[in-house]
Formats: C-alpha cells, sequence, structure tokens
C-alpha cells in the first residue's frame, strides 16, 4: 500500500492554556526526558499539541508532532526519535499499525500506540509489530508520566539483552546454557561454537544433559563436574569429548546464574576449545623426549658403532677363508644381523632429530647392491627377490644419503611384500642415464586403485589392517627422494601389480671422471700410504687388517698427537687419511699437511656439504665398502 502524495503535514503548536491541566503532574515529573524526543503521530491536531506540550512538560524538550505518515517516515530519517507515540487509526491508505511496521523496519525505536478504541483483531495486528505500550485516550498526564520512561527504559534493556546475545552467540567459545528442573540438568540453549565444537545441529543438542559429548563417562574430570551440577557451585575442568565432528578437548567452566531470590534457575557452560593447545603440548613434550632420545643416542652410538663395525670385519675376514656352508651361512646371519644393528642406531639417531638428513653423494647402483641382502631379508622368503644393475655402471652419484638411500629402498621392498601376502616376485632394477639415475621396485601383488593410488603418500594413510601399517613409509620417502631433488612414479592397477620408479638428478660429480668406477677395475693398492687414525683399537686394527689386504702401506694412531706426528713424517707420500670424526675435528689441519684426501667415519649422516677430497664413511661399515673407497681415493 503507498503513501498518499499529498505532502507531509507537521502540526503547529497551538496556545499552551488549551493544556494548563497538565502542567501541574508534567512540572513535578523528573528529568528522565532531557536530550531525548518524541515524535507524536496523530492527525488529530487538538490531541496532537495536547500530546506534544505533555511529553515536552515531562522534559523531552525536542519532540515533534506529526499528522501523517509521510511526515512521520521523514521526522524518523532526518531527526531518529527515542520514542513514537503512534495513533492507530490514522486517516489515509495507511493506518497507524502499518505506519509503526515501516518505522520499525527503518529504525529500532520504540513505539507506543494510543487509540480511542480496540478490539482483538487490533490488538492481534499491534502485537505483530511489537509495541511497548497500548494506551487508550484520553491519555492524563499522569499516564504519560508512567508509561513512556518505562517503555524507554524497556526498550533500552531489551537493546542490551539482543546486544549480548549477539555477543554470547557469536563468541569464540562454546556457550550453553543449561535449565536446573529439580534434579535434572537440561540444555536449554546453545551459541554457534558449541554447535561447531560439537558438529551437530542446534535441534540436536538442546534437551540433552550438559556432559553428553563426553568421550568416556567414566572420566574423572566428567564426575567432578557432574557433582558441581548437581550442588549448583562454579567448577573447571579438562575434558576429552566427542562428537559427530570429532575428538576434541575442551576446558569446561560452570557458573551458576541466579534469578529471583538468589535461587539458582541455569548454570553457565562455557566449552573452551583446546584440542590445539593440547596438540601442541603433546607435540613439545615429544620434542623434548626426542631431545632425551638423541642425548642418549648419541652417547652411545660411538660405542656401539664401533663394536658392530668390529664385529661385522671380524666375521668378514673368517668368511674370507671358511669353507663349509653351514659355517658361510652363520657368518651371513652375523652380517645381517650387525646391518640391522646399524640401522637401528641410524634410525635411532633420525628419530631423535626429528627430520632426516640427506646430504651426501653416492653411487645408486653401489647402495643399492650393499643393501641387496639386508632388503632380500625383509621380503621374507615367500618372496621371490631379484636384482638387475648395469654390467658396465657408470659411477651414476646422487645427492643423496646412503642411509636414506637404504631407507627408500626397503620402504618400497616392505610396501611390495605387504602387497603380496601370498607370496609372489620382486624385481628391483637400476639404470643410469647422464642426468638421472632411476631405482624401480616391482610387484606381482594386488595392485592398486586410481583412489588409492592418489593417497599413497599421505602421513598415516594406509590400507592395512589396524596395526599392520603406520601410514608413514611411502610418506618417508617421498620427503627424502624429493629433497634430493628427486620424483616418484607409480604405476598400478587392481590385480596386476605395482611398480614404483624413483628417480633422481645425477650429482653434479657425476661429470666429473669415476673415482668409484675406475676402483671396481683396480684389487691393489700398489703400497700407496695412509694413515688409520682411529681411537678404538679393535675398529683400528679391523681397518688397518683390511687395508694392508689391498697393498697399502698402512700406518696407524690412536690419538690425534700421534697422528699429527705421523702425518709430518709421511709428508705429500700420505695418499690419505682414514680418521674418526671426534678425531677430525680437533687436527683437521694438521692431518693434511699436504692435503691428503681424507674418509671420515662419522657416527652420523655428514654434517656439512663432503669437499672433492672429502669422503664420509658412516659406522657401522664392511671392510668390502672401505675398501672400494680406499682405493677410489687413490684415483687421480
Amino acid at each position: 500500500m503507498s503513501l498518499s502524495s499529498r505532502p507531509p503535514r507537521r502540526l503547529q503548536e497551538e496556545d499552551e492554556s488549551v493544556v494548563e491541566a497538565s502542567r501541574g503532574v508534567a512540572a513535578n515529573a523528573t528529568d528522565f526526558g532531557a536530550h531525548r524526543r518524541v515524535l507524536v503521530v496523530d492527525d488529530d491536531p487538538g490531541v496532537a499539541q495536547s500530546l506534544l506540550w505533555s511529553v515536552r512538560a515531562m522534559g523531552f524538550s525536542a519532540s515533534v508532532a506529526c499528522a501523517d505518515v509521510a511526515c512521520a517516515l521523514q521526522e524518523v530519517a532526518l531527526r531518529p526519535p527515542d520514542l513514537v507515540l503512534m495513533d492507530v487509526s490514522l486517516g489515509g491508505p495507511i493506518d497507524g499499525i502499518e505506519a509503526a511496521a515501516l518505522i520499525r523496519q527503518r529504525l529500532d525505536v520504540p513505539v507506543v500506540f494510543i487509540s480511542g478504541h480496540a478490539d482483538a483483531a487490533m490488538a492481534r495486528r499491534a502485537a505483530a509489530v511489537g509495541p511497548y505500550g497500548f494506551l487508550m485516550k484520553p491519555l492524563s498526564p499522569e499516564v504519560l508520566a508512567v508509561n513512556l520512561p518505562l517503555a524507554i527504559a524497556r526498550h533500552r534493556a531489551d537493546v542490551e539483552s539482543r546486544v549480548f546475545e549477539a555477543a554470547v552467540a557469536g563468541a569464540s567459545v562454546g556457550i550453553a546454557l543449561v535449565a536446573v528442573r529439580g534434579e535434572e540438568r537440561v540444555i536449554e540453549r546453545v551459541n554457534d561454537a558449541f554447535c561447531a565444537m560439537a558438529g551437530m545441529p542446534r535441534e540436536v543438542i538442546v534437551g540433552n544433559p550438559p556432559c553428553f559429548l563426553a568421550s568416556d563417562p567414566a572420566q574423572l574430570s566428567v564426575q567432578r563436574l557432574r557433582e558441581a551440577m548437581r550442588q549448583l557451585v562454579p567448577a573447571e575442568e579438562l575434558v576429552h569429548g566427542g562428537g559427530q565432528g570429532g575428538e576434541f578437548w575442551t576446558q569446561v567452566t560452570l557458573s551458576p546464574v541466579r534469578s529471583g531470590l538468589e535461587r539458582v534457575s541455569h548454570m553457565l557452560v562455557f566449552h573452551k576449545d583446546v584440542t590445539r593447545q593440547r596438540a601442541a603440548e603433546a607435540a613439545l613434550a615429544e620434542a623434548q623426549r626426542f631431545e632425551t632420545i638423541g642425548q642418549l643416542a648419541a652417547g652411545v652410538a660411538h660405542d656401539f658403532n664401533n663394536v658392530l663395525t668390529s664385529i661385522v670385519a671380524s666375521a668378514e675376514f673368517a668368511r674370507a677363508v671358511a669353507h663349509d656352508p653351514e659355517q658361510l651361512r652363520d657368518l651371513d646371519d652375523v652380517l645381517d644381523a650387525s646391518r640391522r644393528g646399524g640401522l637401528l642406531t641410524r634410525r635411532l639417531l633420525d628419530f631423535a632429530r626429528g627430520v632426516p638428513d640427506v646430504q651426501g653423494t653416492v653411487s645408486l647402483a653401489d647402495t643399492v647392491a650393499d643393501a641387496w641382502h639386508l632388503a632380500t631379508r625383509v621380503a621374507g622368503r615367500g618372496v621371490r627377490c631379484s636384482l638387475e644393475l648395469p654390467d658396465r655402471r657408470p659411477d651414476a652419484l646422487v645427492d643423496l644419503d646412503a642411509t636414506a638411500l637404504e631407507q627408500v629402498l626397503l620402504n618400497l621392498v616392505v610396501n611390495a611384500r605387504d602387497a603380496m601376502p601370498a607370496g609372489g616376485a620382486l624385481r628391483v632394477r637400476v639404470t643410469a642415464s647422464r642426468d638421472e639415475a632411476v631405482l624401480e621396485v616391482r610387484d606381482d601383488g594386488v595392485g592398486m586403485s586410481p583412489e588409492v593410488q592418489r593417497r599413497i603418500f599421505e602421513p598415516l594413510f594406509t590400507t592395512k589392517p589396524r596395526g599392520l601399517g603406520t601410514g608413514i613409509g611411502l610418506s618417508t620417502t617421498k620427503m627424502l627422494v624429493q629433497r634430493a631433488g628427486g620424483r616418484i612414479e607409480v604405476e598400478s592397477a587392481p590385480g596386476q601389480g605395482s611398480t614404483f620408479r624413483v628417480i633422481l638428478p645425477c650429482s653434479e660429480a657425476s661429470m666429473r671422471p669415476s673415482r668409484v668406477a675406475a676402483a671396481q677395475g683396480r684389487r691393489d693398492a700398489g703400497g700407496a700410504a695412509c694413515l688409520v687414525a682411529v681411537i678404538d683399537p679393535e675398529l683400528r686394527q679391523a681397518c688397518v687388517r683390511a687395508l694392508r689386504g689391498v697393498g697399502f702401506n698402512v700406518h696407524e694412531a690412536g690419538t690425534a698427537e700421534v697422528a699429527q706426528r705421523v702425518s709430518e713424517g709421511l709428508g705429500t707420500s700420505l695418499r690419505f687419511v682414514l680418521c674418526e670424526e671426534l678425531m677430525h675435528r680437533s687436527a683437521t689441519e694438521a692431518l693434511m699437511p699436504a692435503a691428503p684426501r681424507v674418509v671420515i667415519l662419522a657416527e652420523d649422516r655428514a654434517r656439512g656439504e663432503p669437499g672433492p677430497m672429502t669422503a664420509f664413511l658412516q659406522k657401522p661399515f664392511e671392510m668390502k665398502t672401505l675398501v672400494r673407497l680406499a682405493l677410489s681415493m687413490l684415483s687421480p
């Protein structure tokens, strides 16, 4: 319904004597109306002026009167009032109730209806607008003096309540209002944050007991909260909960709400989601545990690796002269157990550091060949394993630590083994070009669907039954490969097995003439002088024996001081030094007067980039690995 096209009509003030009778009561009114405005809307000039004088006498000094809706809307837009006195029976196309509705759409202002008559239909229409009073004419100053301040005060309280409710609704912590009904405690209202934490709509939550989200009702903290609810006293507890949105930790705070005669009618429950905080605390505790393990591991790694290397050396020397098949198998078991012990030490150090170090430059083919025996043992007897290496493999070096490369191989072997629960064939192949080296692991297991292939490298994702898979093997493999600048390609289909290709860029060292490749054809050092500077006597003697066995003129030292004297005495005839990491740190310059090549025996992975004159050999190691590396040091 449109407004009348006639211009807005604002009433002119009449002689104050027409309402002189109201002056007595109005004069005694308080200054409640000071600085407030009342808009009077009535198409009867006499009534409008009488009302205007009364409200001005009450202190509403800036008040005005309008005779129609157009004028009222204009006043609302230009000078918003604090209260509207609206005649229900306005003449024109829009009555007072509809006019009040239009005003309430534009401005949150209290409206008090006035009328000379009323019926049930009018009352229902008026109630829909939400008025703050319905007064019957004629209006006395006393009625106005009581009802107008009450309407303004009620409206102010409503606004404050709505603001508070909006603040509660938008609060970042979950809030629930729990009704106290005798011995029963029932959730009556909740805010959005509570619904988000629970992962449930409001209508599902309301009506439940306050602790219904606890993952275990027997939690001691839940029992204490229930007792506090029963006694209607404050409380604060940490609770583990779970809803449709998943598990969470919440800091629950109870606060009694008193209404009327100091009676507790409700309990206000605050839920602060501390899931991330708990995760951060757990991560900190885990990091501290890693640090403790790392300190312990570093403390024992030196001696333990020396012992393992001595065991490996003794087993290798014994195997070289053994002929009995049973003795050879026993010695192979000793070597295998020593290798696994070495891997455990390395993994313990990696675990303690948290992030594996992938620094190093190694031959992909040689590293796979060295780790193949262990890989076949990991695959198990039910898996037929085959390894294909280049007949004349070039020195295809990759920028990846040997232990990390072994871990990549073993992770892929374990994945292939688990894909063949009834046994099958595992084929590993190494190929190399000038730019790339490729490790290919192929199985004829159950294969993977495209959906599984898209997720196999996600941390903690596994298709294995609970307790049989951790979901970190392939994600760790991808991380190691990517840090070395490589990538992984996967081919698979259900029932057709899987093929993983680890493609690594060749190191710049591969572009140089290959010392390792040259050493493979070399079997004798020809009396070249070398120095074995190792503190542990058993390890030192094992290294001396291995190097003398291939023709080195070996000099030995058990301390940095002795190593320095021997190095100075040999001068430029010294071809290379085999040195423990601890000794190398204290005598680096003294051990290299003529810049010989240095092989550093390290407990951990290389700390820094190995230079062209330096190589790292991580304990425990096999003597054949030492020999191959030592012979490579003789190449120009």
